[in-house]
């Protein structure tokens, strides 16, 4: 098999990048001049060569150009060479074997010589590896530089780089500068996110080119350059590759490599993102989960791989609780990045958390909480909480997919009814984001308490409420003046129960569901909401009021906890903004206002 990578009739080259797997030593001096002919000739018209014996009448030698389907460019050689004796087997090629070297040529393509695919691979892995840490955005970046050089037609001459469109700046991200373009010195430490904080710090470019690619989402020619703009899963572009130094001779072949690197750079750019934003919105929340529920001893959080692997991207263990010797030291010794093997799941139970998409991630529990847990009439299991907190993670992944890579909502996060877009790579952009993002898994509880609700509160248990002559339980009055709390109403008009009662309309379970969680709300009705129901638990709700009133005590306990999650996922979203601002600790006053 011979590779000839530049694509030339070069005799040199050939010889030396052959590999051969042959019954003999060593080819003699002329056969050697007859197989690289022969390959040569196969290169060039790009088509299976046979070479036939004049005097035995039989096809001796065959040369099979190996080439990449999508770039049409012979890259490799098969080369087959039969002794030159009469056999009773001495007849020419049939259609069957001609068949057969084509089929392993274009195995063959497809697995090595196909530079399209080779991109694909290498970044889909560098995608895959990222688990929603610092710098996998900018190493995927600088891998998909060093391929546009390394595949280009002018490989060794070839220059690339990737810029990022923020704020209407373009900002280099890795590669290679333009000629001719000096770059503020300014440190280009890694960022990991796009608009969210950090490139404002890389050096920012001032080409003509280049920006009319990225706002008008029309390739760029011109000569010794391309540039292609990366695009979203919107159609909306955000930034560029550009390959340059290279010449009209290879044109074909650039743009083909180029069409296919930028097309998968953009779907790995977006996984990336996706992990970033996902990470933060669960981080918290696996803490919650552990600390809720004691039967609970470790909770791990991983991103699968194309060949499917596992990658931690987050551990947490209760303390002297990881399960029996040598489980927990075991466990302890996880950490971020790490591929988990099929040692470790043999110590983990694994949920999916799925979206559109299919399986994005996997939420594990230690073996030994997982099937020693014990279930009880109003506490869940282990498995229940587990398949709850996966489908809550899954509406979280779902919205994240759906808001892309620059969601349009941001600004509303800055609680201002006339707020205006929020320039990206600012710091307002960045806790707007962090505020949005650590809000979700908030947002996830609520919206499954409101299905229980909707599913166990119906008409007939509003109307009997109102009813002046209704004999209701002292728990149900109770959980409906919470309620009311809630939605808003005032102290006077829910103390009493006579004036309390006149407030439940046929549409409250309505009401209930149109609150936004996210935002800051007064304290004042939280605190009158859990004085009403303080004395009340699950069991004696459950038997003196039904399903219906559980639902409504559920939702109650919820919102409590709830509110606690928001307002820490602002406060922590303040702290990271502020951090990766290098602005210091946030103002006290600003902690205050999310605290009140």
């Amino acid at each position: 098999m011979a590779f000839d990578r530049e694509g030339k009739e070069n005799v040199k080259l050939m010889r030396s990048r052959t590999m051969e797997i042959s019954d003999k030593e060593k080819l003699d001096g002329v056969e050697e001049e007859q197989q690289l002919r022969l390959s040569l000739q196969a290169l060039s018209r790009r088509e299976l060569v046979v070479e036939k014996s004049e005097a035995l009448g039989m096809v001796i030698g065959v040369a099979v150009p190996v080439r990449d389907r999508a770039l049409q460019e012979a890259g490799g050689m098969i080369f087959l060479r039969r002794e030159e004796r009469l056999t009773y087997e001495s007849t020419g090629m049939d259609e069957e074997e001609r068949i057969f070297l084509t089929s392993i040529a274009q195995l063959l393509s497809c697995s090595f010589l196909c530079p399209t695919k080779t991109v694909h691979r290498l970044l889909l892995r560098k995608a895959t590896r990222a688990v929603g840490g610092g710098g996998g955005l900018q190493e995927l970046c600088e891998a998909a530089v060093g391929a546009a050089r390394r595949f280009s037609w002018e490989h060794k001459t070839a220059r690339a780089y990737v810029a990022f469109l923020i704020d209407d700046k373009l900002r280099l991200i890795a590669g290679d500068p333009p000629p001719g373009i000096e770059l503020d010195p300014r440190s280009s430490s890694s960022s990991t996110s796009i608009g969210c904080g950090g490139l404002e710090r890389f050096p920012e470019l001032d080409v003509a080119a280049a920006l009319r690619a990225v706002r008008t989402g029309i390739q760029v020619k011109e000569e010794g350059e391309i540039i292609f703009p990366l695009v979203d899963a919107r159609k909306r572009n955000f930034g560029l590759l550009c390959l340059s130094g290279i010449s009209k001779q290879g044109q074909e072949h650039n743009e083909a490599m180029m069409q296919a690197l930028t097309d998968v750079l953009s779907s790995a750019i977006l996984e990336v993102d996706f992990r970033r934003k996902f990470f933060i919105a669960t981080e918290s929340a696996l803490s919650d989960v552990l600390e809720a529920n004691e039967s609970l001893n470790a909770l791990t959080l991983s991103f699968p791989n194309f060949s499917g692997q596992h990658y931690l991207a987050k551990l947490v263990v209760r303390k002297g609780g990881g399960g029996g010797e040598g489980e927990e030291g075991y466990l302890q010794q996880l950490h971020e990045g790490q591929a988990i093997s099929s040692r470790d799941t043999l110590l983990l139970r694994q949920y999916p958390v799925t979206s559109s998409a299919g399986a994005v991630a996997f939420l594990g529990v230690d073996v030994r909480s997982h099937d020693n847990s014990l279930t009880h009439a109003f506490m869940p299991s282990v498995k229940e909480v587990l398949l709850e907190f996966s489908s809550q993670l899954s509406w979280v992944a779902e919205e994240i997919r759906k808001e892309g890579l620059f969601p349009s909502r941001l600004q509303s996060l800055s609680l201002d009814d006339d707020s205006e877009l929020l320039a990206m790579g600012s710091l307002s952009y960045s806790i707007a984001e962090q505020m949005w993002l650590r809000t979700h898994v908030p947002v996830a509880r609520y919206l499954h308490a409101n299905q229980q609700v909707q599913l166990h509160v119906q008409r007939s248990f509003l109307d009997n409420i109102r009813k002046l002559d209704a004999q209701l339980p002292s728990s149900v009055t109770r959980l409906v003046q919470g309620v009311m709390y809630m939605l808003g109403h005032k102290q006077s008009e829910v103390s009493e129960w006579s004036t309390c009662r006149k407030l439940v309309s046929p549409h409250l379970v309505k009401e209930m569901m149109i609150m936004d969680v996210r935002l800051r709300v007064k304290k004042h009705k939280f605190l009158l909401a859990a004085q009403a129901v303080e004395t009340l638990d699950h069991p004696q709700v459950a038997m003196e009021s039904g399903p219906a009133a559980t639902s409504l005590f559920q939702w109650l306990l919820v919102m409590q906890e709830v509110r606690e999650q928001a307002i820490k996922g602002r406060i922590d979203a303040l702290k990271h903004a502020y951090n990766l601002h290098n602005k210091g600790a946030p103002p006290n006053k600003l902690i205050e206002e999310e605290i009140q």
